[in-house]
């Protein structure tokens, strides 16, 4: 006798309609209630990426509010996320939520998110200026074991001291338009300055600096990359991006050192915008091995004191696409 239920649709198949519809985000959580075998699928898909913005005090801004009750709601799908994209609003702005309670709710959220492995963390206006709660949250994001990729961008006042123990987790990191500091901000409990005991062996792939300021705290972060106790792996580099950082001579130093490390695997090399001064020094690092980067080095991009960060990276785009 002829059974009326359906046949199973193969997994492979299914994954491929997700994987084909994974940009198009109507369409997906339409797909979602297709049928049981998809919704697991579809929810991976969902909420594998996501866009959080929290105001200084830790609660949400009003298109954040929905998704923070939603993984309240459902906790599984917390599990899911593997790239947060964190956004604080303006401190000063007016928070529309500071009665409502939301700053438990997000962070809670947030804590959730164990099994992220990329974390960006988009205009801080001040690191010192946002609920200590919510510094807290970050931190612990920061530290995941399983996170791989760590993205600072237009934020200010942030801890060098948290941020040189997380190297050993990390096969990226960049940095665009940041402004470190050696200050032990809010009360939190970092490492001491110059102890490098606590990382343990570490590979960085990709190194990006643009437009990072911080005196000797730039130094320190150059410094622990290249440190024996660190026991990062520097020549594992395979992309090199520094561009637009302070005339600092402890921080030239320490890049040069960074240059007599990296040379044996890299890939590709962008340097632009430093000043005069760290230039002239640089200069005797790169011509030390001039010949071995035109010889096995696939991209090196100079850009011009007059290019613009968005036309740096449209020349890094567009010499990948040529590669």
């Amino acid at each position: 006798m002829a059974s009326n239920s359906s046949p199973e649709i193969p997994p492979e198949i299914i994954h491929k309609i997700i994987n084909e519809l994974r940009d198009d985000i109507h369409t997906l959580q339409n797909t979602s209630l297709v049928a049981h075998s998809f919704l697991r699928p579809s929810q991976q898909s969902l909420f594998s990426k996501i866009i959080v913005n929290l105001y200084g005090s830790g609660n949400p801004s009003p298109n954040t509010q929905k998704l923070v009750s939603i993984l309240s709601a459902n906790v599984e799908l917390a599990f899911y996320v593997r790239d947060l994209i964190l956004t604080i609003e303006d401190t000063h702005t007016s928070d529309t939520n500071s009665t409502t309670g939301g700053e438990s709710e997000a962070l809670s959220a947030l804590a959730m998110l164990q099994q992220i492995r990329k974390l960006s963390l988009h205009h801080i206006p001040s690191w010192t200026h946002i609920d200590i709660a919510l510094r807290h949250t970050i931190l612990g994001l920061s530290a995941l074991p399983r996170l791989s990729t760590l993205a600072l961008t237009d934020t200010r006042d942030f801890p060098i001291d948290h941020l040189v123990p997380q190297l050993s987790r990390l096969t990226n990191l960049t940095l665009t338009n940041v402004d470190l500091t050696q200050d032990k901000v809010g009360g939190l409990s970092l490492p001491e300055r110059g102890n490098y005991s606590d990382i343990v062996e570490g590979k960085l792939e990709v190194v990006a600096f643009d437009c990072v300021t911080a005196r000797s705290g730039l130094a320190k972060l150059f410094i622990a990359l290249t440190s024996p106790q660190s026991k990062l792996k520097v020549t594992d580099l395979r992309a090199l991006k520094i561009s637009g950082y302070g005339p600092y001579f402890e921080e030239t130093m320490a890049l040069e050192k960074i240059m007599g490390f990296v040379a044996e695997k890299l890939e590709c090399l962008i340097w632009g915008t430093l000043d005069e001064v760290s230039v002239y020094r640089l200069y005797s690092s790169w011509i030390s091995y001039r010949e071995y980067l035109s010889a096995h080095v696939s991209q090196v991009i100079h850009c011009p004191r007059n290019c613009s960060v968005q036309n740096r990276d449209l020349i890094q785009e567009q010499s990948t696409s040529r590669h």
